[in-house]
C-alpha cells in the first residue's frame, strides 16, 4: 500500500534538491512511498504518478553528497536521493554508526560536500 511522504522525508528530499536539481523538487509534492527496504527502514522506494520520463534526466543516485551529523557533530550518517531518468525513486538513509537512527535527520543536521 502506498501512501504520502511523511514531513521527514518531505523536508530531507526539499533540503537535498532544492538548489541543485530543477526537475526534482517539484515532485516531492505528488511523491507516493511505495515501500520501506526492509522492516522498520527509514529508507524507501518512491513513485511519483503521472510523471513522465525525463529526457537527459539523472539515473541511478542523484550526485550530491548530503552528510548528516549527530548531536555532538559528528559524521553520523549520509542521505542518498536516487532517480530513474529524472523522476524520484528512492530516498536512502546509510547511517555510519552501530545503532540504528529511529528516525530520519532533520533538515539541518544535513551539510554538502
Amino acid at each position: 500500500m502506498t501512501r504520502s511522504l511523511n514531513e521527514a522525508e518531505r523536508a530531507v528530499l526539499t533540503r537535498i534538491l532544492s538548489e541543485q536539481f530543477p526537475e526534482l523538487p517539484g515532485q516531492i509534492d505528488r511523491a507516493r512511498v511505495t515501500a520501506p527496504w526492509s522492516e522498520n527502514a527509514l529508507s524507501v522506494d518512491i513513485e511519483v504518478p503521472d510523471q513522465t520520463a525525463i529526457p537527459g534526466g539523472v539515473s541511478g543516485v542523484v550526485p550530491v553528497r548530503a552528510f548528516v551529523n549527530g548531536d555532538n557533530g559528528e559524521l553520523v550518517g549520509e542521505v542518498l536521493v536516487w532517480a530513474s531518468h529524472g523522476v524520484l525513486a528512492a530516498l536512502e538513509y546509510a547511517t555510519f554508526t552501530d545503532e540504528p537512527p529511529v528516525s530520519l535527520p532533520s533538515a539541518d543536521r544535513i551539510w554538502f560536500e
